[in-house]
């Protein structure tokens, strides 16, 4: 809008020397009076044209009807700001410009334009409401940049030091499926670095996996490669955790205990660590990936029918079996060649959590328990060696005694006894009906007291063919120690672009109250209460 008939111009000394005619300038703005020319000195438009410092056009080769003076600027703008000549103010207007023509340099009109622009821009931005505006606008801009670049955890609750703290880089590479899926030991196992099962491709081969892109390895240099990076519980160290993480990355808990007294001492039960694992890798079959490969499982025979309706129907040729063999007695069968003792069991703790020691020396009043190791006067060794193993050819059943009565805890001790032609009498907190077939164990938990049990035990002993019902499931299955299909499953899950998103809010209260584990002292208590 315009304030004035008068204007005021500004000449600024610029490298290129542009000149402007003055008479256009006169024509442009008729009621324009002064200007400062290059050097700084006012001057009036209408009265001192021939007093202006200026060149002629035709000394630049141009026509003889460019004759007008010129002034050695670059712009002439309009201010709200006054100019003062002979005691006669005026105001300027504003963002007007006055169109060059740069006979020396050629300037285009392009850059005109955008001087202009960069002028009005200036002039605008020295208002408060619009600078406001301005920083409100780039504030805005920078926190949608961070928080689609990056998404950093927050280590608040970890307790950790600023050099331990880890954040989850959001650019994601894509991972398709072709790609191998690179798993990291963060930690071994015990004093195993390969976990076990091994480094490199080659044990996902090997054990038979269906997905088989997966490498395994304990080098941290590749931490950023990594899809899945495993700690195992009884390593776990908070002054040695990777710095920061990568949004795919999956954090594993890997352990194969039931540690019911941990809860309040174990760091990674604690909740510095709520919000760090994405999934689970242990015995529980409740895990994210469950994992039986330090114990066992069973597993139906290839060459086992599977049986759809009873009685089974037979095959072309095939005869029922003749009554006299069903009904005569078992004598002299092989697997009771070598057995002349009746129970055993291996001990190496004396007090445990499950209370199994009490539990047995229950037991031993009513029925001979040959005990080895720490808790018992009888010793076989090496541990767990082939000589003890064959130790238990000579007795008709096997404590199988796990430490605590935890859900799906089920270790080797079960699986040593379903190897050999022994029948184990368990006591712990699993469901075994899950893992075993039906009469190939006994469980204590199917007996009011100590003393009932060994009454039946003792019943077996003295009736052959009922002992023998118990090894008739061995037919249709097979005992696996070691198994791996646990990293099987891993290699999948990684592979799975649907695999949803997941974070444990509580490792404790998922390991600890979602299935409590039961108190061996009120179940020595219940037990006791019926033996009396």
């Amino acid at each position: 809008m315009l304030n004035s008939n008068e204007y005021r111009t500004f000449a600024h000394r610029g490298t290129h020397r542009d000149m402007v005619d003055v008479e256009s300038v006169s024509r442009q703005f008729p009621t324009t009076k002064c200007y400062y020319n290059h050097s700084g000195t006012l001057h009036h438009l209408t009265s001192h044209h021939s007093t202006i410092s200026s060149s002629r056009a035709a000394a630049a080769g141009n026509s003889a009807e460019n004759t007008a003076p010129v002034v050695r600027i670059l712009d002439i703008v309009t201010t709200q700001r006054s100019c003062n000549k002979n005691g006669k103010d005026f105001q300027s207007l504003a963002d007007r410009r006055v169109t060059m023509r740069s006979p020396m340099m050629g300037l285009s009109k392009s850059r005109e334009t955008i001087q202009s622009s960069a002028i009005a821009l200036f002039t605008r931005l020295r208002r408060p409401r619009t600078l406001v505006s301005l920083l409100l606008v780039v504030c805005v801009g920078y926190l949608l940049v961070v928080s689609s670049s990056r998404h950093v955890i927050d280590n608040s609750q970890l307790g950790l030091t600023e050099s331990n703290t880890f954040q989850a880089e959001i650019e994601d590479a894509d991972h398709p499926e072709s790609e191998p899926k690179r798993i990291l030991y963060w930690t071994g196992y015990y004093d195993r670095p390969d976990m076990i099962f091994g480094f490199g491709q080659q044990p996902f081969i090997k054990a038979g996996c269906k997905v088989t892109n997966c490498v395994a390895t304990a080098d941290r240099n590749l931490l950023d490669q990594s899809d899945a990076i495993i700690f195992h519980a009884g390593q776990f160290n908070l002054s040695d955790l990777p710095s920061k993480r990568r949004r795919h990355q999956r954090y594993i808990f890997y352990l194969f205990e039931t540690l019911p007294l941990a809860r309040d001492s174990a760091i990674y039960f604690s909740n510095v660590v709520d919000h760090f694992f994405n999934w689970t890798m242990t015995h529980r079959r409740d895990s994210d990936i469950y994992c039986a490969e330090p114990y066992g499982k069973i597993k139906r025979k290839a060459s086992s029918p599977w049986t759809e309706q009873l009685p089974p129907t037979l095959a072309p040729g095939e005869r029922p079996i003749a009554p006299a063999k069903l009904m005569e007695t078992v004598r002299n069968h092989p697997r009771l060649a070598k057995k002349d003792k009746l129970l055993a069991w291996f001990c190496s703790n004396q007090r445990t959590h499950g209370r199994r020691e009490d539990y047995i020396r229950q037991l031993g009043k009513y029925m001979p328990v040959d005990i080895y190791g720490n808790c018992g006067n009888l010793t076989c060794l090496p541990k767990n060696s082939d000589r003890c193993n064959n130790l238990l050819d000579e007795y008709k059943f096997y404590m199988s005694a796990e430490n605590s009565l935890c859900a799906d805890y089920v270790s080797e001790k079960f699986y040593r006894a379903l190897k050999t032609d022994i029948v184990p009498v368990v006591y712990g907190g699993a469901d075994y009906a899950a893992y075993a077939p039906p009469h190939s164990y006994i469980h204590v938990a199917d007996f009011a007291s100590p003393k009932h049990l060994a009454e039946y035990l003792l019943l077996l002993d003295k009736n052959e063919a009922l002992y023998l019902k118990y090894f008739e499931w061995k037919k249709d299955y097979d005992v696996l120690r070691g198994p791996l299909d646990g990293w099987c499953d891993l290699c999948e899950k990684l592979n799975d672009p649907l695999e949803p998103t997941k974070v444990y809010d509580s490792m404790a209260k998922w390991w600890y109250d979602d299935v409590p584990c039961y108190s061996g002292d009120t179940f020595i208590q219940t037990v006791l209460n019926h033996d009396s």
